[in-house]
């Protein structure tokens, strides 16, 4: 063989362990993906039972932040809405100056709509921050409680 013919052949030789080396590391690298997946189906497994169970305790209330009272009457106009499908959510609003309950406590059904609050006392003129309150409750036994920011807003006349 010619000089040409040995370089040729070199160079052949070293494609083909190249390609074997390939092929070895092809099949290593399969062989590692496949357990990969194994242990990620797992996983997946877990993190649905997770999701699943942060679905059933979470609290879904639709409550205004701002909500108009008319100065000297007790009626508190809101749409509270409970878009849960299996619980009750008990709300309540205190007033963040003094801590006292500013409306008496009220249960909501899943699926109702609660379209007005009663004040424990007439508010005078004012804007008054407070604390709405939501328990979530399944069979009697509270699950959660969850804390919004509200503004009671009383003056003599709405125009809305």
């Amino acid at each position: 063989m010619n000089d040409y013919e040995e370089r040729k052949q070199a160079r052949i030789d070293r494609y083909r362990e190249r390609a074997e080396k390939a092929r070895q590391r092809s099949g290593q690298l399969s062989h590692e993906s496949i357990s990969m997946l194994e242990h990620i189906s797992g996983i997946l497994d877990e993190q649905e039972k997770v999701n699943a169970a942060l679905e059933d305790s979470e609290i879904s209330i639709s409550l205004p932040a701002h909500l108009y009272a008319t100065v000297d009457k007790t009626a508190l106009a809101a749409e509270i809405r409970n878009d849960s499908d299996a619980d009750h959510y008990r709300v309540e609003l205190r007033r963040d100056d003094t801590g006292a309950a500013v409306t008496k406590a009220v249960e909501i059904a899943p699926g109702a709509t609660l379209l007005s609050l009663w004040l424990t006392e007439a508010l005078p003129y004012g804007d008054y921050p407070c604390t709405a309150t939501v328990t979530a409750l399944r069979d009697g036994e509270a699950l959660g409680t969850m804390e919004i920011a509200v503004t009671i807003h009383s003056a003599y006349l709405w125009n809305l």
